[in-house]
């Protein structure tokens, strides 16, 4: 099982890969990751998307980049909803 921390940080590539039209490389997600409060380098950021190539959940398009494939477009709706379901119980 992987550490909650590392699921966080995945999901939330996938959500910045997810939000583009085009294939995002590693820089891009860095620099967005740390625009929304993570601080995770492009070397990390690469080692990350390697977890979700191999999952199936990304996918890689040689130097311009990766694009979420529908089988992460699944995980990160289910993601979602558990995030949801969080917030909801946590406010109870």
């Amino acid at each position: 099982m992987i550490d909650p921390q590392i699921e966080r940080k995945l999901i939330e590539i996938m959500r910045i890969i997810d939000e583009n039209d085009k294939p995002i490389g590693a820089r891009a997600i860095a620099d967005e990751l740390y625009s929304r409060g993570y601080n995770i380098g492009e070397r990390a950021v690469r080692y990350h998307l390697s977890i979700l190539d191999e999952r199936g959940f990304t996918e890689k398009h040689g130097y311009s980049g990766r694009t979420i494939t529908v089988k992460g477009k699944g995980e990160l709706g289910e993601a979602l909803i558990g995030d949801r379901l969080g917030f909801v119980s946590t406010w109870i």
